[in-house]
C-alpha cells in the first residue's frame, strides 16, 4: 500500500503497475552506503510485519498476514538462502485462502523470481523504491486553510482509513477489516506516526512514517479522488519526512508507482532499486 504497495501519489490508482522503473535514476544525487540500503529495506519489512495480526515469520523468510481479503494485506517481502522452493510452497500453504503477493527486492535471495517463476508465478507489477536525505525535501506548495496534523495514538482511525482505501483499491466490504487490521499493528510504542491533511476539517490526504532501522520509512500517502492534483500527497508526504529528520533519521524512504515517481522526483526524491511483485497461483 505504500505498497508503496499503496496509492503512494496522486497520478495513480494502483499500487502495481507493468513495466520497469529505472533504478540507476539521477544515482549520482544520492550515493548510499550498503548500510544504508539493507536498513531501507529492514524498514520495509518492519512495515508490512507490522500487518502480521493473522500471521506474521520472520524467520528465512518475512511473511505477513492481515487476513484482510486484499492482496496488498497478505505476502512475503524477503527470502533468504536456504531451500528457496519448499519456502515458496510453505508460504502457499500459509494464504491457501486469501489474496497474496510476492515482492522480490534486492536484499531477496537471487534465485527467488526464476523459483516463483517457475511454480507459475505470473509477474504482475513493479513497485519502486526511492530515497532522499530528509534535510534536502523541497517546499511544494499547496492550497490555502490545509492543515496537516500528526494523529493521537488513541485517535479513531475509521475517517483516516476510509479516506485512504478507495485511493488504494481497498473493496468497500473490507474497510472495516482494514481498520482493525490498522488498530492491530504490532509496532512498538512511538515508532508509527500517522498523518492527516484536513482542508475544511475533512481528511484529504493521509500519510504513515514508520521510524525503524534508523529510517523514516514513508508509507500509505493517498490522496481522496476529488482532491487529487493539489499538491495533497506532497504535503503529507514532506511532513513525515521532515518529522523522521528531526527524529534523528538521514534517510527517508518510500515505495512509490512507476506513474507516481515523477511527484517524488519533485520533492527530491532518486529511484534507488525496484520491487517486482508476483501473484501465484493457487494451491
Amino acid at each position: 500500500m505504500t505498497g508503496n504497495h499503496a496509492e503512494q501519489a496522486d497520478a495513480a490508482q494502483s499500487p502495481f503497475s507493468d513495466g520497469a522503473s529505472s533504478a540507476t535514476e539521477a544515482a549520482d544525487r544520492l550515493q548510499l552506503t550498503d548500510s544504508e540500503r539493507e536498513a531501507i529495506f529492514r524498514n520495509c519489512r518492519h512495515y508490512w510485519l507490522g500487518y502480521g495480526s493473522r500471521l506474521r515469520i520472520d524467520t528465512g523468510m518475512t511473511l505477513y498476514s492481515a487476513g484482510v481479503r486484499d492482496p496488498q494485506l497478505n505476502g512475503v517481502m524477503w527470502m533468504g538462502p536456504g531451500d528457496l522452493g519448499t519456502r515458496v510452497d510453505e508460504a502457499r500453504h500459509c494464504f491457501a485462502d486469501l489474496p497474496w503477493l510476492w515482492w522480490v527486492g534486492p536484499d531477496s535471495d537471487p534465485g527467488t523470481l526464476d523459483v516463483l517463476l517457475a511454480r507459475h508465478g505470473r509477474p504482475v507489477g513493479v513497485s519502486p523504491v526511492m530515497a532522499i536525505r530528509t534535510d534536502r525535501v523541497a517546499d511544494v506548495p499547496h492550497p490555502p486553510g490545509l492543515v496537516v496534523e500528526e494523529l493521537a495514538p488513541d485517535a479513531d482511525l475509521a475517517p483516516w482509513v476510509r479516506t485512504y482505501g478507495p485511493p488504494m483499491g481497498i473493496a468497500a466490504e473490507e474497510i472495516p477489516a482494514m481498520i482493525r487490521a490498522e488498530e492491530a499493528r504490532t509496532d512498538p510504542p512511538g515508532c508509527l506516526v500517522r498523518f492527516a491533511a484536513r482542508l475544511d476539517g475533512e481528511i484529504v490526504a493521509v500519510s504513515e512514517l514508520l521510524m525503524r532501522d534508523g529510517v523514516a520509512g514513508i508509507y500509505l500517502v493517498a490522496t481522496a479522488a476529488a482532491r487529487r492534483r493539489l499538491g495533497l500527497g506532497a504535503a503529507v508526504t514532506a511532513a513525515a519526512v521532515r518529522l523522521g529528520g528531526r527524529r534523528g533519521a538521514l534517510i527517508a524512504a518510500l515505495h512509490a508507482t512507476p506513474a507516481g515517481q515523477p511527484l517524488y522526483r519533485r520533492l527530491g526524491f532518486t529511484t534507488i532499486a525496484d520491487y517486482r511483485i508476483v501473484s501465484l497461483p493457487p494451491l
